[in-house]
């Protein structure tokens, strides 16, 4: 991922303020969307934004804590807090983003097809706003609650914590290459939804032209039921009369009736395309 212009000049917690921000925004702005396709279309390019960013940082700081330079205690802390630490916590923060997205994917799509209700894709949108929400709040304070020496995580000063995060490799890496799969993830998964989207379209209309074709021939037949009750009401008559009907009587009547049922081709209009 490339760097942007500018990006080393500005502090590093100024960046990850303007990233929680820009997370708010996120959300606000995806949920703010005015369709399903919007909403979906948002979430996709939002992820591989927010993965860039969250990237972007945590670079940054895996180069400075690379070289030589020496840094006062508090910033040192700073610096391997961000790559040992919030890197973590914000690849679970993707994660979730990842997994709300296909769970409103999928919602969107059963709702296409007449598999859930409106009620329920509602409240599963209403649900995956809350968690990221609160998902987000508790990344945007993490950097805080963590650098409180008295915080109950630390067993260690920040001296000692140093000394133990230097023994260790630095995890970023593979951050780094987890961040680049979530984006292509995403971008799989709406993909997906577009393919699946168009194959509802299509079922859609088949299950319509099934249904008209059911119905057209219910209609046949129930017409051709009237047309042999007409036919046997000929007899009828002419047996409430004791007489037998005659010949050219009954060829007459048949011809006429025959004549009116027609075979309707139903099956030559009907297509997929």
């Amino acid at each position: 991922m490339e760097k942007k212009q500018g990006l080393a000049e500005k502090p590093v917690q100024e960046q990850i303020d303007g990233l929680n921000t820009r997370i708010a925004e996120a959300i606000r702005d995806t949920w703010g969307a005015s369709s399903p396709e919007e909403q979906l279309e948002n979430m996709a390019t939002t992820a591989a934004s927010l993965c860039e960013n969250f990237a972007q940082i945590g670079e940054l700081v895996y180069e400075r804590l690379s070289g030589e330079e020496a840094f006062p205690e508090e910033q040192a802390f700073f610096y391997y807090l961000i790559n040992y630490e919030w890197a973590g916590e914000a690849k679970a923060f993707l994660l979730l983003w990842r997994d709300i997205f296909f769970e409103l994917q999928k919602g969107y799509l059963l709702l296409a097809d007449n598999l859930t209700d409106a009620a329920s894709v509602h409240r599963l949108n209403e649900q995956s706003k809350a968690a990221l929400q609160s998902a987000a709040e508790n990344l945007n304070g993490f950097i805080e609650r963590m650098s409180r020496e008295t915080s109950k995580r630390w067993q260690f000063s920040r001296e000692k914590r140093i000394d133990n995060w230097r023994l260790q490799k630095n995890p970023w890496p593979v951050y780094r290459e987890q961040f680049a799969s979530i984006i292509g993830q995403v971008a799989h998964l709406l993909k997906q939804y577009r393919e699946m989207g168009a194959a509802v379209s299509v079922f859609q209309h088949i299950r319509r032209e099934v249904e008209q074709l059911v119905a057209a021939c219910r209609a046949d037949i129930l017409e051709i039921h009237n047309k042999i009750d007409q036919t046997t009401a000929i007899f009828s008559e002419n047996e409430r009369a004791a007489d037998l009907p005659k010949p050219a009587k009954i060829s007459n009547r048949l011809e006429a009736l025959s004549g009116k049922i027609l075979a309707v081709p139903r099956l030559q209009s009907f297509s997929i395309v």
